[in-house]
């Protein structure tokens, strides 16, 4: 389909010449159709980045959002902390699997267009708001000593983004397994739960969880 070779175009051109850099002629060329048809589907090039930008929001939601699944059935920290290692690896996934769309959202950020901005702010917010949803339950429930809920989440969101960014998109050499471990270590513990062994194996992915 058009839109499709449009998108995966745009992708091309602003993995290498970034958002700034790409013009709506470099990206029709590629793509193979005249100027005309690129506005058929698109009403900018900040458009078509928010379509691509809406795909890579979509996937890191829903990774992150897998720590809800059945939490009403975690009654341990260590059950909590097995869940969020495997949310950590799936949201870390996304990163990698889209270097290049992410790579432009942390480097250029605040320099791109407005929609684009206003539209990576509110998935963040709204990512965050999971956070806190998970983090007041587990308050509420005894497996975390009381905090911030609202401070928290960004607090975590960042640290995945600098280590996805660090890691994952610079230096693709590390394995996801190994950041997802070191993640989920540093926010267990963060988060103020006691070390043990099973916590140890829950933060290593050695030990999984998820209800009957």
């Amino acid at each position: 389909m058009r839109r499709d070779a449009l998108m995966q175009a745009g992708m091309l051109h602003f993995s290498t010449s970034g958002y700034h850099g790409t013009k709506v002629s470099d990206i029709v060329r590629e793509a193979g159709v005249a100027q005309g048809t690129f506005y058929l589907y698109f009403d900018s090039k900040a458009d078509l980045f928010a379509a691509l930008l809406d795909e890579f929001i979509a996937l890191l939601t829903q990774a992150v959002s897998s720590v809800t699944v059945d939490l009403d059935e975690i009654t341990s920290a260590v059950q909590l902390a097995a869940r969020i290692r495997m949310a950590v690896e799936r949201a870390l996934a996304v990163y990698r699997d889209n270097a290049s769309l992410a790579r432009i959202v942390i480097r250029e950020g605040s320099s791109l267009a407005p929609e684009i901005t206003d539209r990576w702010e509110q998935a963040v917010d709204r990512i965050a708001e999971i956070g806190t949803a998970v983090l007041d339950i587990a308050i509420a429930r005894g497996l975390i000593p009381p905090q911030n809920s609202k401070i928290v989440p960004y607090c975590v969101l960042g640290m995945y983004e600098r280590v996805a960014f660090r890691w994952l998109i610079e230096d693709q050499s590390t394995d996801i397994g190994v950041l997802a471990e070191a993640v989920t270590r540093f926010e267990m513990l963060g988060l103020g739960v006691a070390a043990s062994p099973e916590m140890e194996a829950a933060i290593s992915g050695e030990l999984q969880w998820s209800p009957d």
